[in-house]
């Protein structure tokens, strides 16, 4: 089940895609682990942060077979269920559900990006239903 402060955190970025985006990138590239580091703004466009995306999705996932397979395995059978008959909500729930499961890090960005983002028909077309 997921807490309100999820649901507020989904809501927010299904509104605002530089946002989800920026957020993602913060997580991936976080800048309060060393004192010394001056915190700073993202500046680059919402494109280049989806390229940016694409390249740490091909290299943190599509390199590593056994995870992909285990993503693929938990996810795929669900996806290809649910996807035409559910809210984006329902379907961004249930994909956090499963990356969590996974110790995926970055869950709430990610599994709104896979939704809303066509990467999980891409990732599961050739899976079997």
């Amino acid at each position: 089940m997921q807490t309100t402060s999820t649901d507020d955190l989904i809501n927010l970025y299904l509104a605002d895609e530089t946002k989800l985006y920026q957020d993602w990138y913060a997580s991936v590239q976080p800048q309060s682990a060393d004192p010394d580091t001056t915190q700073f703004g993202i500046n680059e466009s919402l494109e280049e942060l989806k390229q940016r995306f694409i390249r740490w999705w091909q290299h943190s996932v599509e390199t590593d077979t056994q995870r992909l397979q285990l993503l693929k395995d938990k996810l795929c059978k669900k996806w290809l269920e649910l996807k035409e008959y559910e809210r984006v909500h329902v379907l961004i729930a249930i994909v956090l559900d499963i990356l969590a499961a996974l110790h995926f890090p970055h869950s709430v960005p990610v599994a709104t990006i896979l939704v809303t983002s066509g990467y999980l028909t891409k990732l599961c077309a050739g899976c079997n239903s």
